[in-house]
């Protein structure tokens, strides 16, 4: 703002005021006119300072931003590891399924050629007494006798062979 402007406009009549007091409300109406004109600047500046600091704040957003999408990206990585694992475990264990339903069917299969009253029997001795330990020689002997039986059964059964007391 033009000092010579304020200094018209603030003129007060010559009669009223001395040269001095007129000199004194010019000089002051200068400086409160530099003073307002100097506010924008200032504004100006601090709203750079904000720019600038806003700017930072961004850039450090941006790259948590990259540092928070590498870091989902290992998840998901992590996820899909897991869930292939997960895909084998469970054929492992459909496969033990399979196989454990396999030697479920083979056990019964050859309980089923066993006596069933020596089967009948075990069963009931082991429900009566709770003794797994005699009930295991029990069978373990059992199995051990009806194996010697069925090997003289085979032999004696075997073609061109004779069998003892058979045809001797």
């Amino acid at each position: 703002m033009n000092c010579q402007s304020l200094e018209e406009e603030t003129t007060v009549p010559t009669q009223l005021a001395s040269p001095q007091k007129k000199l004194e409300t010019t000089e002051q109406a200068c400086s409160d006119a530099q003073s307002e004109a100097a506010k924008p600047e200032k504004h100006l500046e601090t709203l750079r300072a904000k720019e600038e600091e806003l700017a930072e704040s961004l850039e450090a957003t941006k790259t948590q931003l990259a540092d928070h999408e590498r870091w989902i990206e290992g998840l998901e990585s992590k996820m899909d590891t897991a869930r292939l694992d997960l895909a084998a475990v469970t054929e492992d264990v459909n496969g033990l399924q399979s196989a454990l339903e396999a030697t479920e069917a083979t056990t019964q299969e050859r309980d089923r050629g066993r006596d069933p009253a020596v089967s009948a029997l075990e069963e009931l001795q082991t429900a009566l007494d709770g003794r797994g330990t005699v009930q295991a020689e029990n069978t373990r002997k059992q199995t051990i006798m009806d194996d010697e039986m069925d090997e003289r059964d085979l032999v004696s059964e075997r073609p061109g062979e004779k069998s003892a007391g058979v045809g001797a």
